[in-house]
């Protein structure tokens, strides 16, 4: 009775893990970012405003720069990172993964030609994942959900 209980016990973990991880992946949408940044320039750098999921890296392939402020702040320049105002004057192929809620704190110092490329729920939040910059491709063109172009 306790082999079979050892037994049942292990297919039926394994059965959840197996059917609950391909449930679950489902609603995993970072693809949908990562297909636009790399619809809209071959060799773009990626920045993101205060989030920064470590899939994002492994699965984009490169280094993703962490911007903390909207605009320049005083101080010492040397020991700081850039702001999302220095980064898009900085980077002319240059993309920003943000948030709904963020993008309000940032929308008032992006540059006039930046514009929402895709959007996409945010994995288990009630939120989205906002992906900025400017278009290098007829508009339409990259994998969006939602209404791109728009705040």
């Amino acid at each position: 009775a306790a082999g079979v209980f050892g037994a049942s016990a292990t297919a039926f973990a394994t059965l959840v893990f197996a059917l609950g991880a391909q449930q679950v992946d489902r609603h995993q949408t970072s693809e949908v970012l990562l297909d636009a940044i790399a619809a809209n320039s071959p060799n773009p750098q990626v920045a993101s405003y205060k989030i920064l999921e470590p899939s994002w890296v492994f699965y984009g392939g490169a280094p993703i720069v962490e911007l903390h402020s909207p605009a320049p702040s005083e101080g010492d320049l040397t020991s700081r990172k850039p702001s999302v105002l220095e980064f898009f004057g900085s980077q002319p192929e240059g993309v920003l993964i943000t948030t709904g809620r963020r993008l309000a704190e940032i929308e008032t110092v992006l540059p006039p030609d930046v514009m929402v490329l895709a959007r996409t729920p945010r994995f288990l939040k009630d939120d989205e994942l906002i992906l900025l910059g400017r278009t290098h491709q007829p508009i339409g063109m990259a994998a969006t959900y939602g209404n791109p172009g728009t705040y």
